[in-house]
C-alpha cells in the first residue's frame, strides 16, 4: 500500500545544503505525512512505539524511490551545529536524533546503505530496518552515521524513511 501511494505523488528529491553538485541525490521523495492517507497513520505510529518516541517528536514519514543509477551520495541526518542549514532546519524543532528506514522491495541489485566510518553495508531487504542515533551521549553529531545511498544497479529502491528530533510538544517518551 506504500509503495503504491507513494509511487503517485514522487518529486525530485532534495538537499538541505545548497552547495552539492546535481547527481547529489537523484532519487525521488514523496512526503508521506502530508497525504492524510488513513492507511499511512499506523505505520508512522508503529516507527514511534518501536523507538519508545511520541510522535510530537518527529518527523513525518516519507518514501524515497531510486531508480537504475540513482543514489544520495555521502551525507549525515544530522544538521551540522553552527551553519544556515543548522539554523533553518534545526532552529524550531532541534535537530535530529534518530533515523528509521525501512527497505519496502527487494530484487535489486546494488542499492545497499554504505556507512563509510565503521565500513558496513545494509543491503536491501524487504521489510529490514535500519535504524541510528544521529547524536552521540553528550548531544554532538555521531560521525558514525557518515553514510550513503549506494547507486541502484538493476530494478529500483524504495525506502520509506522517519526522523526524530531533540525537541517536541509534550514528554518525550511513551509511558508505558
Amino acid at each position: 500500500r506504500i509503495v503504491e501511494i507513494s509511487s503517485k505523488h514522487l518529486r525530485p528529491s532534495t538537499v538541505t545544503t545548497g552547495d552539492r553538485d546535481k547527481g547529489y541525490r537523484t532519487s525521488s521523495t514523496s512526503a508521506l505525512s502530508l497525504l492524510n492517507a488513513p492507511s499511512l497513520t499506523p505505520i508512522d505510529a508503529q516507527h514511534a512505539r518501536t523507538l519508545g518516541i511520541r510522535l510530537p517528536w518527529s518527523e513525518g514519514i516519507q518514501a524515497q524511490r531510486y531508480e537504475v543509477g540513482q543514489e544520495f551520495k555521502q551525507h549525515t541526518d544530522y544538521f551540522q551545529p553552527g551553519t544556515g542549514e543548522y539554523a533553518t532546519f534545526a532552529g524550531a524543532r532541534g535537530q535530529r536524533t534518530w533515523t528509521f528506514m525501512v527497505y519496502l522491495n527487494e530484487g535489486m541489485k546494488g542499492g545497499g546503505t554504505k556507512f563509510f566510518n565503521i565500513n558496513k553495508v545494509f543491503n536491501p531487504r524487504k521489510g529490514a530496518a535500519v535504524i541510528w542515533n544521529n547524536l552521540l551521549t553528550d548531544g554532538t553529531p555521531n560521525p558514525d552515521t557518515l553514510h550513503s545511498g549506494l547507486p541502484v544497479e538493476e530494478g529500483h529502491k524504495i525506502i520509506i524513511t522517519k526522523w526524530f528530533r531533540d525537541r517536541g510538544a509534550g514528554p518525550m517518551f511513551y509511558e508505558d
